[in-house]
């Protein structure tokens, strides 16, 4: 399944719930933080989850402190560096998938991540906040290559798709959700 194949479905809730395991969840940040700005993949990625989450009936899943924090993470392993493929990225960033709730334990304790406030925004780590703020806003290197990769793709193309998740991240309809990939 390519990247837009993937993005359209899970935006048209028709994705099959065995591809939305942690490696979907990772692939989806991955998709997300390559098109977007991290403040953008984040909003994107954390109305998307809780939609598909809803549309299966496990809304009380969703946590958007862990979501947050994972795409963070991704971020930082390098996930809007569009010169690195799916694989190289998943291989570069083997602890990530191997063991997620331990990356996070690095950074939140049990007791962060179990309040209310954890599960419906973004909770500052308790642990080691240095590490997991200093890749997110990037500064001025960040903003650079962020407007180099955006220059190198057809804007027209980008600035649609971008249009078309805001409209989606609002929760308003779509006459056809799948058009995403257009």
């Amino acid at each position: 399944m390519t990247d837009d194949e993937f993005l359209c479905q899970f935006t048209a809730c028709t994705l099959a719930p065995e591809h939305f395991n942690h490696v979907g969840h990772v692939r989806l940040g991955w998709i997300l933080l390559r098109k977007f700005s991290p403040d953008d993949a984040v909003r994107q990625a954390c109305a998307g989850i809780h939609r598909y989450a809803s549309h299966l009936g496990a809304a009380d899943k969703f946590h958007w402190t862990i979501t947050e924090a994972l795409l963070r993470l991704l971020l930082a392993g390098g996930a809007a560096n569009r010169g690195q493929d799916w694989p190289a990225f998943l291989a570069a960033n083997a602890p990530l998938l191997i063991d997620a709730r331990a990356r996070l334990a690095l950074h939140y304790s049990p007791e962060r991540l179990a309040g209310a406030a954890a599960r419906t925004a973004f909770v500052q780590p308790d642990r080691a906040p240095a590490s997991m703020t200093l890749p997110w806003g990037g500064g001025t290197r960040y903003l650079k290559n962020r407007r180099l990769q955006r220059t190198r793709h057809s804007y027209g193309r980008w600035a649609g798709m971008r249009q078309k998740l805001k409209i989606f991240a609002a929760g308003q309809e779509m006459a056809d959700p799948c058009s995403l990939t257009c």
